[in-house]
């Protein structure tokens, strides 16, 4: 869809795993994320492998922040979208990026999808990983908000320590929301994007 791609803006970059991968591909990335620990995880985690000057990041967010307009492409990977809860949100995350693209660029992103979501029915999920150091238990437990399509995760991680025995305990409540294709249909001929592929 936009093969003479060289600019890319990502909207929640994270550590930079993904825009790492582009900028050692050619691409100039610039990247967005609410997070300053996980812009310092990505730079602390690949300061020595990682030298490339085609990668950026701006601690922001990606409804509001603004570096500039001329890019090609914007992606939003890991469900992004899907955090912004709210018709606001998800409608000033496309503004967003609708005003960062030189014209006729294209915006990528994935999400929930409705559908898949209430077929599958979000379950509590628990996963185990250890290492000679740490042992690491966490629970996902769901609420889910079928009218609203709104999955409430409540995450409980246990880490436990080999070598003292100490355990710790860290909670996080991650609130996601699912979308039907023609939401974001609608969505996005409120924000100037045509729908070009969806699968």
């Amino acid at each position: 869809y936009k093969p003479e791609t060289q600019k890319i803006l990502e909207f929640g970059s994270g550590s930079g795993i993904h825009g790492r991968i582009l900028a050692n591909a050619g691409f100039q990335i610039s990247g967005i994320e609410r997070s300053q620990k996980m812009i310092d995880l990505g730079l602390s985690s690949n300061q020595e492998k990682d030298q490339n000057t085609n990668m950026s990041c701006t601690k922001g967010d990606c409804t509001s922040t603004v570096l500039r307009d001329d890019f090609d492409t914007v992606i939003s990977l890991c469900h992004v979208l899907s955090y912004q809860t709210s018709n606001e949100g998800v409608l000033a995350m496309l503004e967003n990026a609708h005003r960062q693209l030189k014209r006729g660029g294209v915006f990528i992103f994935d999400y929930w999808f409705a559908p898949a979501v209430w077929h599958i029915g979000p379950t509590l999920r628990v996963k185990r990983v250890s290492n000679q150091k740490l042992s690491v238990t966490r629970i996902a437990e769901p609420e889910c908000f079928q009218k609203q399509n709104i999955v409430k995760v409540n995450y409980q991680t246990f880490v436990e320590d080999l070598k003292s025995n100490h355990i710790s305990e860290i909670k996080e409540n991650h609130e996601m929301r699912a979308f039907e294709t023609d939401e974001i249909k609608e969505f996005a001929s409120q924000t100037g994007f045509i729908l070009l592929h969806s699968e």
